[in-house]
């Protein structure tokens, strides 16, 4: 199954040719990634307690 960030990458493709719209999701993909790194450093916390 696609995840976020797999959804990001595709529109990011698909709009390689209209510049306003790819830098968006440029944006909106590191956004993704900054939250997943969030959450797996939250439960890693969990885990160690």
């Amino acid at each position: 199954m696609c995840t976020n960030g797999c959804v990001a990458i595709v529109l990011f493709l698909s709009n390689t040719y209209k510049p306003k719209l790819s830098l968006t999701h440029i944006v909106l993909a590191s956004n993704l990634e900054k939250k997943k790194k969030e959450l797996l450093e939250e439960r890693s916390e969990v885990e160690i307690q």
